[in-house]
């Protein structure tokens, strides 16, 4: 998975583990911005310091740039849920998005996350950590939409203690129509397992 690829599809914008709420109240935009720069301003983790076997829960926020009938993507937030797998032999990365939300209100519906891989070999100055598949169905106003897209990221801070990373090659589909969107992630890890 080349870090460059999903660069160039995704306009990106921009502590240990805890049970404490995935977003702070206030503006969805800045929860997502202060979350973002706590988990990035770490130095990405070498594989080397994350669980050789385990699983670990990670909760965050995402933000998706969707665009609706042909119009002006619009930047919406949601709650993220990734559940890693970490020496698993396939299917390493699992979870979903939910509660989404826009200028012109709620989204209803989740969109899965599955089909992750760990690159275990990779360069973080060149390639991404991890990658899954993202698809699902949302609604707004008797209107539904099909999403399909790609997720990739990368570990951050010690013992892998928080993820961040971009949504890109996103297709969302209305009818016969097709439009393109993209986004970003970040979420803190609440618990570690055996």
């Amino acid at each position: 998975m080349v870090r460059c690829g999903a660069l160039l599809c995704c306009l990106a914008a921009c502590s240990g583990g805890s049970d404490r709420p995935a977003a702070p109240s206030g503006d969805p935009a800045d929860a997502f911005g202060a979350m973002h720069a706590r988990v990035t301003g770490q130095y990405i983790s070498d594989f080397m310091d994350t669980p050789a076997t385990g699983t670990a829960e990670y909760r965050g926020l995402v933000r998706l740039d969707l665009p609706f009938a042909g119009a002006a993507a619009t930047a919406h937030y949601g709650d993220l849920g990734l559940h890693v797998a970490f020496g698993a032999a396939a299917d390493s990365v699992t979870g979903s998005i939910s509660n989404l939300q826009g200028a012109g209100g709620g989204l209803a519906g989740d969109l899965q996350i599955g089909n992750g891989v760990l690159y275990l070999g990779a360069d973080p100055a060149i390639d991404y950590q991890f990658s899954a598949g993202l698809t699902g169905t949302l609604s707004q106003g008797g209107q539904f939409y099909d999403l399909t897209g790609l997720i990739a990221g990368d570990f951050y801070g010690p013992d892998a203690s928080g993820i961040a990373g971009v949504v890109y090659q996103g297709a969302i589909r209305q009818g016969d129509g097709i439009d393109l969107f993209d986004g970003a992630f970040v979420a803190e890890r609440s618990t570690l397992g055996g």
